[in-house]
Parts: structure tokens; sequence; C-alpha cells
């Protein structure tokens, strides 16, 4: 199933101190991790498949992502395994939370829900 277009942020909550799980650098780690990635070191990456394209930015500020740009057309299985790249697990075992800003409306939903706009 393809996703429509879209232009998101991702991050871990709405506020603008709420920060990711993870520094730039493990980000570019597990992305690197995808085939057909190309990934800048300005954080800039490009991810292609067939049938999908998704561009993507970093944002990270002290040590940590602050949130992540993403501009494309994917399959939900290919989206999925894109977010992936972002989650973490606590000492709890329990995964981050993201939130979507949907562009150009900027606006907020739960993960799962704008996924879900997508299933239906």
């Amino acid at each position: 199933m393809n996703l429509p277009a879209f232009h998101v942020h991702l991050s871990a909550g709405r506020r603008a101190s709420d920060e990711m799980s993870l520094s730039f650098e493990e980000a570019q780690q597990r992305l690197s991790e995808l085939e057909r990635l190309y990934f800048e070191p300005d954080g800039s990456f490009v991810w292609a498949g067939a049938g999908f394209q998704v561009f993507g930015m970093l944002y990270d500020a002290a040590g940590k992502l602050q949130y992540v740009e993403l501009r494309g057309k994917c399959t939900l299985a290919a989206w999925r395994r894109l977010i992936e790249c972002f989650v973490t697990i606590n000492a709890a075992g329990q995964k981050s939370t993201i939130v979507v800003m949907v562009l150009p409306e900027r606006q907020w939903q739960e993960l799962q829900t704008f996924e879900s706009l997508f299933i239906a």
C-alpha cells in the first residue's frame, strides 16, 4: 500500500524542548543500514527504491536529534522501516514516542494516527 505524497516533521513531542533519544551519529548509522540510501554529512539524505523516494534532513543540537524532516512518497512498509531508524527502547523496554507534524498545515498527529489515515 502506497502512502500519498507527504511532507512531515518527526519529533519526540510537541514542545520545542522535546528531543529525540538518539544522537545525529546514531541516526546516521541506522539510516546507513537501509539499502539505496544516500546520506550527506550535513544530515540530508535520500532513500529511493522501486516506486518510492523519500528525502530527509536531520536536525540536531546539544548532542541529540531534535527533529527529522521527511518529504516524499513510499509504501507503508518502507515508511515503517524508515521510522524504526529513529525509535529507541529505554531500560524498561518501552519504545520512544514519535509525533508527526504534517506540513504545510502544521497539524500535530500521533504516529499511529498519521499511519492509519493511509490504511483505511
